[in-house]
């Protein structure tokens, strides 16, 4: 056989493997890895493995629950609530097999009909009989056709029971080990209500110069990582970004007034207001009568003066333009004004207002109002305006107040008026006792394609300066905007203040943490309606934060604790010296004083503000002794105990109050959230860390966006 004829018999081979061989040339093999690689997991909770199917499919489940659309920053919370749960559920399973907290068939049966039933099952309407009660008999018949017609609905069930039950075994076995000794309650007792009096030389820090301490580099550095619970930090970043905000330009703006032009003829003669505003208005009409301050202020004072069907606009309210159409009008309750006012607060001394109200009321009537509005109202809202409130609501000021402007004449000035913050004179500017009906249409003014073009243009004039000079402020300078700075940016952010929470900005947040320092964008992100072009400013790694960030901090704390030292080592030398003659000769800032009925409770100190080590230290001195020198949080002190008021012991009733207060002291710091995190307790946390959770949903979230 020919090579030709053998070449023929195989084509559909030989085209395959050109093929290959050309993907291979074209296509990185580590893309390749991936591509035929599993997604990684959601996470690792004590070495067991969450896939990414597990975690989205809980989410789905979720997000479906809560009906309609979410903000991205709620479903942000909710996707983060989700994989907590998921990690607490495995975290306490764990915990339960190695403790030995099971649940028997009895007992779970005893959820569903017996002695302890689910809150859930009690308080669910299809469980009630008749008369609103629960009713075992329905349970009964319920579970008997989940078995024969939903028997993986009936597992699901029986399993959030049993969960349900586990936990409450384990809280209580926990609940129950909190115990308060009768002998310590009564130390604790006798501590908290013993008191001690003392009296005390100090010299704060600020008397020593800096000058007088050296403080060397080694010493900064050990002072991080002896306080370094201070200083950890988890993997963050910084962008720096500009933003071209795609925003309607006049152009955009005339075409919103023609087309409200148009429909103006058109709105005065339709007939049906409601139809025609059904499809042109966020506001469609229904049949209301308002008074003038419930309607747009732009339109309040020539709708009072219209005619019915008398249409006004266009009239820019907000990013649309509107018209606005005097349905009709008919007689109001009362009559009601539009006002200026001086307000005088009744502040503690309602007297002294109302006198000040009355020698401002001459003053108001023979001058000019608002000149008199401007320098003496306490109303500053409306005295910038010489007093002026406009068509102002009933019951703004009080039921008084509105009866006195309702019997006014226009033009007049009353008062003073007793109103709910103050005293009121007026002036009524002009009145009516109508009410008006209106239907209004709009045309928000939207952006053209042409305009979104020009600005998406602007941003890749900027992405090539960026791409020449690989620096992001130099280029914003060169195009004369400005160059942003992002919060920390971690792998589970979602949020960038100033710019539009959703599925662009966290691409972007995403980008931002994969990149490395000094990376920028290679292509003009669309978040909301900004084009978006970023580089990334700083990348700081989880551990302790560098020296350089809080080179200001640490070197203050620092300073003081050799200036502590510093004033330690002399006031040492002073032992035995009265404290007026230690004051007189430490010098400028040292000082005496006293601070009476000292408890064991609270750290404050009359004269030097809190400082726990004072107290701590008087507590442990007997009557008539003084401490050496103690470096505090402001200065250094030497106390002398002056006097010491021993507790009585305690009565069987204070005792027991005390052990319930303990106890459900201690209850609370494992058991109730703490630790600033909304959904977890210490308890939670300390099995965290005793297990070790790993979070890796950033990290696939980041490959389906090539990062």
């Amino acid at each position: 056989m020919s090579v030709l004829s053998r070449i023929r018999q195989n084509i559909g081979l030989i085209v395959g493997i050109i093929s290959l061989a050309l993907l291979a040339f074209i296509i990185d093999p580590s893309s390749l890895q991936g591509f035929f690689s599993q997604p990684p997991a959601a996470g690792e909770v004590a070495g067991e493995s969450i896939s990414m199917r597990e975690y989205q499919d809980e989410v789905s489940s979720v997000l479906q629950s809560q009906g309609g659309a979410l903000d991205p920053v709620r479903e942000g919370q909710l996707r983060d609530q989700v994989w907590d749960n998921m990690v607490m559920r495995r975290l306490y399973n764990k915990e339960f097999g190695n403790i030995g907290i099971e649940v028997t068939k009895d007992e779970l049966l005893s959820m569903f009909i017996g002695k302890h039933v689910d809150p859930t099952f009690l308080q669910a309407p299809i469980f009630k009989d008749s008369l609103g009660n629960f009713s075992p008999q329905i349970v009964q018949q319920w579970y008997t056709y989940m078995a024969e017609n939903d028997p993986d609905g009936l597992v699901a069930q029986e399993e959030r029971l049993e969960l349900n039950r586990r936990f409450q075994k384990y809280y209580s076995m926990i609940q129950g080990a909190f115990f308060t000794p009768s002998e310590y309650a009564k130390a604790v007792y006798k501590q908290q209500n013993k008191k001690v009096n003392i009296s005390y030389v100090t010299v704060p820090f600020s008397a020593v110069a800096d000058s007088a301490v050296t403080v060397t580099e080694s010493d900064l550095k050990n002072y991080i990582t002896r306080f370094k619970h201070r200083y950890e930090q988890k993997d963050e970043t910084v962008i720096r970004y500009s933003k071209f905000p795609i925003l309607a330009n006049k152009r955009d703006s005339m075409s919103s007034v023609k087309k409200m032009v148009k429909y103006k003829p058109l709105f005065s003669k339709y007939k049906n207001d409601s139809l025609y505003t059904q499809a042109r208005s966020s506001q469609p009409y229904r049949k209301s009568y308002d008074p003038l301050a419930r309607l747009p202020e732009a339109i309040r004072d020539s709708i009072k003066g219209a005619a019915d069907k008398e249409v006004f606009g266009p009239i820019l309210v907000g990013d649309s333009y509107r018209l606005f159409k005097l349905v009709g009008k008919e007689k109001a309750e009362e009559a009601y004004g539009k006002i200026a006012h001086i307000q005088i607060n009744f502040s503690n001394d309602t007297a002294a207002a109302e006198k000040k109200a009355r020698g401002l009321l001459a003053e108001a009537r023979t001058g000019n109002f608002g000149d008199v509005a401007e320098k003496n109202s306490q109303d500053f809202g409306s005295r910038i305006k010489g007093g002026e409130v406009g068509w102002y609501r009933a019951g703004s000021y009080g039921e008084d107040f509105d009866e006195r402007v309702s019997k006014a004449s226009v033009g007049s000035v009353i008062g003073p008026i007793k109103g709910i913050r103050g005293y009121h004179i007026v002036k009524v500017l002009d009145k009516t006792d109508f009410n008006y009906d209106i239907a209004q249409i709009e045309d928000q003014i939207i952006y053209s394609t042409a305009t979104k073009d020009s600005v998406y243009g602007l941003a890749n004039r900027f992405a090539q300066k960026l791409f020449t000079s690989q620096d992001i402020n130099a280029s914003a300078a060169e195009m004369n905007v400005a160059a942003l700075s992002s919060n920390p940016l971690t792998p589970e952010s979602r949020t960038i203040q100033g710019l539009q929470a959703g599925r662009e900005l966290r691409e972007l947040i995403l980008w931002a943490v994969n990149a490395g320092e000094g990376d920028y964008t290679n292509k003009v992100y669309r978040v909301g309606d900004d084009y978006i072009l970023a580089q990334v400013f700083k990348k700081t790694s989880a551990g302790l934060r560098p020296l350089d960030d809080i080179r200001a901090e640490v070197e203050r704390a620092v300073l003081n604790e050799k200036k502590g030292e510093y004033l330690a080592n002399k006031l040492q030398g002073m032992s035995g010296q009265d404290f007026e003659t230690v004051k007189n000769n430490m010098g400028t800032g040292a000082r005496t004083g006293s601070s009476k009925d000292l408890t064991m409770t609270s750290n404050s100190v009359t004269g030097l503000g809190t400082e726990p080590k004072v107290v701590g230290r008087a507590f442990s001195l007997a009557q008539g002794e003084a401490s050496s020198p103690i470096i505090g949080t402001s200065g250094v002190h030497l106390i002398k105990v002056d006097q010491i008021t021993d507790s009585a012991d305690p009565n069987e009733a204070e005792i027991a109050s005390l052990k319930t207060t303990l106890e459900n002291n201690l209850r609370r710091s494992v058991m109730e959230q703490t630790d600033g995190d909304a959904r977890r307790s210490r308890l939670d946390n300390t099995l965290r860390d005793l297990n070790g959770v790993v979070d890796n949903r950033a990290k696939a979230e980041s490959r389906n966006y090539g990062f």
